[in-house]
């Protein structure tokens, strides 16, 4: 924080918080604080006080100034009692905010994660629960009751069908991604009966290209949302005027903006007609490892070597460069779609006396191995599709050397790109090498980026479908009231008028309402202060999240084997009429991930928490919009 000492007030009021008068301790600390308006520490414990007399707005409102002015030495100990308040204050998104701060400082626990996902669920924020869930199983993955929690939450959002023609790497990603947080279905083909099924089973239909079929079906009535996602090769040599866009309700581009340009030239309206949004590949930077390197003489090239890859102007380069020094060699994966491209290639090597420096390596399937000894990855491309290539080699720590294609200074920094041979070579022959600064590079452009972004817009449409659902269920609630006391009109009236749907209340939810405790570490700042209970940072660093391993993860997997065992037991009338009581705000991530393991009571515990899971998912196929069933009915 400031590095300063106390001053005789300041320290008069932790005593005075100590003996427990928080109110004269709090006049203290802020007299202090009229002269030293700076003193993070002081604004931490002037916070602490005020958590401990249960004015968490101010207390939050304290710690956000201890942030603003603490040391970075000491900011894991506000970060930690910020999150707490955020928590108790029935703030999620703003806890969650915190999540990256508070791993940097090794203060992140799966605990502190899973209490703001239970926030999320009494909320009713489900897209954010899932994913506050997804990260505490990456924080610690044996959480294993965690599973079948984000499976119930799953059958109460939207359903997604991802339509594409073949596969593709880009398919399976976002596929993957899509298949963690929603329930998903996924067709590869062109049957226009097929797909039209699954539409009407679907909530948002995720189209991928711009294939005929997506023309034809944009002509037929909407029964579902729908986004169709685009790359460069889907507007350049695609049929996008041939789509009734007026019927799609997002385009992403996948690219640049000189992408979405050339789309705007062949559909001149179609920022009239739907919304356009312009997202950039991205690469999954998990899968390439980082290798430390210092300059080397070994290039890459890899991916398609067709006529568009421009392979002429990357020979032309190496001609080049060898006049300067001719130990450099430049090493191709790949194979060619094209036989006249392959024998127009290979002459040209042969003619330009470049046998001994150009290689072919073929195609390789392990791309971290194959580029461990290389140096420089090389794009000479006329369009972006080659980009993800790039970025993969930047992710292994090789320097880009990039054709300034249209959209090349958008895809990386200007001082990487090149439009001569003159230019290629000085990029090369450069003294600035940094591994570890490209690998960062691309990181801020990761796969994980690209899908947070589209992952907003799934959860924007969801919104509004779960806000129709409510009406609905509204409506049909209130006709079956009147039917059922006999006051039916003859009369039309139109429910839309004086239904609204259930908002979520303004006032804050608190997540310890009805929960049992982790037993968490408490906010850290007065020593000695209770509550909460005073803990150094030191200790909390290290603490190990309780109720989550061990007995609670033993406890977690006998629960969820229960719930499978019941599953497939026929449900009698009575238990059937129970569990369709349940709800999702009766799934508590702290109950769930905290239970007893007191003996008596196993089997009791088992069948509640079996009962409020084949609950919820009963409730969810009552509030289907399109089928009743919340499974799907393609599976196998």
């Amino acid at each position: 924080m400031t590095g300063q000492t106390r001053s005789e007030i300041h320290e008069k009021g932790l005593q005075l918080a100590e003996a427990g008068d928080h109110s004269q301790a709090l006049d203290c600390i802020q007299q202090h604080l009229k002269s030293e308006p700076e003193d993070g520490q002081a604004w931490n414990d002037a916070g602490a006080v005020l958590y401990c007399m249960g004015n968490v707005d101010d207390a939050i409102e304290h710690f956000e100034k201890a942030r603003k002015y603490c040391e970075a030495s000491e900011a894991g100990e506000i970060y930690w009692n910020l999150t707490e308040a955020y928590i108790d204050g029935g703030y999620p998104m703003l806890a969650a905010s915190l999540f990256d701060d508070m791993e940097r400082f090794n203060i992140l626990t799966a605990d502190a994660i899973n209490r703001i996902a239970n926030i999320f669920l009494k909320q009713e924020y489900y897209g954010n629960a899932v994913e506050t869930l997804l990260r505490s199983l990456e924080l610690l993955p044996d959480q294993e009751i965690l599973h079948p929690m984000i499976e119930v939450i799953r059958t109460k959002r939207a359903k997604l069908s991802i339509f594409a023609m073949d596969t593709s790497e880009q398919l399976t990603e976002a596929a993957d991604f899509f298949d963690k947080r929603f329930m998903l279905e996924k067709y590869i083909g062109t049957d226009l009966t097929e797909t039209r099924n699954r539409m009407e089973w679907s909530d948002i239909a995720w189209f991928e290209g711009c294939d005929q079929t997506v023309a034809d079906l944009s002509g037929f009535p909407k029964v579902c949302d729908t986004i169709v996602r685009l790359n460069s090769n889907d507007i350049l040599n695609g049929s996008p005027e041939s789509v009734n866009w007026d019927n799609i309700d997002t385009v992403i581009v996948a690219g640049s903006s000189f992408a979405k340009d050339a789309l705007v030239d062949k559909v001149n309206d179609i920022e009239k007609r739907t919304r356009v949004v312009t997202i950039a590949r991205g690469i999954d930077t998990d899968k390439f490892n980082l290798t430390e390197k210092s300059r080397g003489k070994r290039l890459a090239f890899a991916g398609d070597l067709s006529a568009k890859s421009n392979l002429m102007l990357m020979l032309q380069g190496m001609q080049k460069l060898n006049y300067f020094d001719n130990d450099y060699r430049l090493y191709i994966a790949g194979e060619f779609e094209d036989a006249s491209v392959e024998q127009y290639v290979k002459y040209a090597i042969e003619t330009m006396g470049l046998t001994s420096v150009v290689f072919f390596d073929g195609k390789q399937d392990n791309f971290n191995n194959w580029l461990k000894d290389k140096h420089y990855i090389i794009s000479t491309s006329i369009c972006e599709d080659a980009m993800p290539t790039v970025f993969k080699g930047m992710a292994c720590g090789l320097k880009p050397v990039v054709h300034n294609f249209p959209g090349a200074e958008q895809a990386v920094d200007a001082e990487f790109v090149f439009n001569i041979s003159e230019e290629f070579c000085d990029i090369v022959l450069s003294d600035t090498y940094d591994s570890a600064r490209y690998r960062h590079l691309v990181e801020q452009k990761s796969l994980n980026t690209e899908m947070k972004t589209i992952n907003d817009i799934l959860v924007r449409f969801e919104k509004e479908i779960v806000a129709g659902r409510v009406v609905e269920d509204q409506q049909v609630e209130a006709v079956a009231d009147r039917i059922e006391s006999g006051n039916v009109s003859s009369g039309v009236t139109d429910y839309t008028q004086t239904l609204r749907p259930t908002a979520i209340p303004v006032e804050p939810v608190f997540a310890n309402d009805n929960a049992i405790s982790f037993a968490p570490p408490a906010a850290v700042p007065v020593a000695d202060v209770s509550p909460p209970a005073a803990i150094p940072v030191e200790s909390a660093v290290t603490q190990q999240p309780q109720g989550i391993v061990e007995e609670a993860a033993a406890e977690a997997l006998r629960a969820s084997r229960a719930l499978e065992a019941l599953a497939k037991q026929p449900a009698t009338q009575n238990q059937q009429q129970s569990w369709n009581q349940g709800s999702l705000n009766n799934v508590d991530v702290e109950q769930m991930s905290n239970i007893s393991l007191d003996a008596s009571a196993e089997e009791q515990r088992m069948a509640k928490i079996a009962a409020e899971f084949a609950g919820i998912a009963d409730a969810a196929g009552k509030t289907n919009k399109y089928v009743e069933s919340t499974k799907s009915p393609f599976a196998g």
